[in-house]
């Protein structure tokens, strides 16, 4: 009797899935008796409408390759409770990593050091990028591929790719189209090689992020770049579309006068690059910005929930 209702049911849900009934249906299937638990054809269907119920199946169930994809199906995360065999098989981890990167987590570890496998995961999710081989956070296509799904997810890379330049603005670039988990470029400003800290466009982008932490950008920033340009400066080009002063850049000094940087005295910056009450209207829609961001960060919040 406990068997045939607990088949109904699920039969049921997975013509049309109710909300209060697939609660029930779980509860229902976590309390029902060992031996209907075991039992394969009510397995299948339980795991097909809740996947993550496979850690409430019996030990052979959960090495049942049929079964334990069917509860991928609903579940990327019921990979944490198949068998350890399972979590070798590569098709059945490709099919969970490309439903929840995270998921590269519960893998084997051959298959986390497998290049198909951890390209599917951190496409999905760059964050996926901490559970790879320490030799695939080494490999530029992975870390490239997972710091434009998420610019943070640099900090997981290999020290080398850490240095690198070309990541770096790749995934600093990336970083405005974020709204949840904003970098941390003050952090990673922190620890980066001397190159980086001294390199201006490097720092102005971290002064530029999302992340609303521009001055501990700065303070980060090799103290030979800060002797040369003081904060005054990186702030006002990080309100506008200015670049900061170099070799060969053009440097706007004000709307209507343009020179090359040759003929800028170096010692002259901090220079007013903007007038104040451009600098005070910019500084307002800045203001305006991060207020909608917080608006939309609490209401992702709120649909998470």
């Amino acid at each position: 009797e406990e068997k045939l209702s607990l088949l109904a049911k699920g039969a049921s849900l997975l013509k049309k899935h109710e909300w209060r009934d697939a609660v029930e249906f779980r509860l229902q299937f976590e309390q029902a008796s060992w031996a209907v638990r075991s039992d394969r054809e009510v397995a299948l269907v339980a795991v097909s409408v809740h996947g993550r119920l496979l850690q409430h199946c019996s030990v052979p169930l959960r090495n049942d390759f049929d079964l334990v994809s069917a509860a991928l199906g609903q579940s990327a995360w019921a990979l944490r409770e198949c068998s350890e065999a399972l979590r070798g098989n590569k098709d059945l981890v490709l099919r969970a990593v490309r439903g929840d990167g995270f998921a590269l987590k519960y893998a084997s570890c051959e298959l986390r050091d497998d290049p198909e496998v951890v390209l599917a995961a951190v496409r999905n999710d760059g964050y996926a990028l901490q559970y790879a081989s320490d030799e695939l956070r080494g490999n530029v296509e992975v870390v490239n591929a997972a710091v434009e799904r998420h610019p943070w997810a640099l900090q997981f890379a290999a020290k080398e790719l850490k240095g690198d330049r070309s990541i770096v603005v790749k995934a600093m670039s990336q970083d405005g189209t974020m709204v949840e988990r904003p970098p941390r470029w003050d952090e990673f400003l922190a620890s980066a090689d001397e190159a980086l800290r001294k390199d201006k466009d490097i720092v102005l982008m971290a002064v530029r992020s999302k992340s609303h932490w521009g001055q501990k950008c700065y303070d980060q920033a090799h103290e030979d770049l800060k002797a040369m340009i003081p904060w005054e400066t990186f702030e006002a080009a990080a309100q506008s579309a200015l670049a900061i002063p170099g070799e060969d850049a053009p440097v706007q000094v004000s709307a209507s006068h343009t020179s090359t940087a040759a003929e800028v005295d170096n010692e002259a910056l901090p220079m007013r690059i903007l007038t104040k009450e451009q600098q005070q209207q910019q500084q307002q829609q800045r203001q305006h910005q991060q207020q909608e961001q917080h608006q939309q960060q609490q209401a992702s919040y709120v649909k998470r929930r």
